[in-house]
């Protein structure tokens, strides 16, 4: 989780912040005005969409092969077979 929150302050971070000379030893805190700068133009919301949409596919792909699989498993129960069959 720390590697994560790091990312996240940096890229909440002004230009200022950033190019301190500690800005590698310790990541600044988030202010309001480096995200309202971030969400002003720029690639900041192009990035936060782009990152919406492929976690939202992502995620949509996952469930739709576990349906898939659990379909699968479904009907394969529902044979009869052999006893002592696995799903």
């Amino acid at each position: 989780m720390l590697p994560f929150s790091r990312i996240i302050a940096t890229s909440l971070a002004s230009q200022k912040e950033i190019a301190a000379p500690a800005a590698g030893a310790d990541s600044p805190p988030p202010t309001l005005e480096s995200l309202r700068d971030d969400l002003q133009g720029g690639v900041g919301p192009e990035t936060i969409v782009v990152s919406g949409g492929v976690t939202i596919a992502g995620t949509d792909l996952q469930e739709l092969r576990r349906d898939a699989l659990l379909a699968y498993a479904m009907r394969e129960a529902g044979k009869g077979g052999r006893p002592g069959r696995c799903c």
